[in-house]
């Protein structure tokens, strides 16, 4: 995964996930640095919602496939 802002393009790698407090905490490397990213159950509909476009998920399935 990559994040890129006008300051600054990071590669983002998942390496764990975990229930925490009732979110969603992955914990991984944001460039070199050790970083937690936490998600809400909210938030993932959100994502699915988000990726339920055609174009997405005929890549989604690709990639399973």
């Amino acid at each position: 995964m990559r994040v890129k802002t006008p300051a600054i393009k990071l590669e983002v790698t998942l390496e764990q996930a975990e229930l925490e407090d009732g979110d969603i905490k992955f914990s991984g490397l944001a460039g070199v640095m050790n970083c937690d990213t936490y998600i809400s159950p909210k938030e993932v509909w959100g994502l699915i919602r988000l990726c339920l476009k055609p174009s997405i998920a005929i890549a989604l399935l690709k990639a399973v496939f």
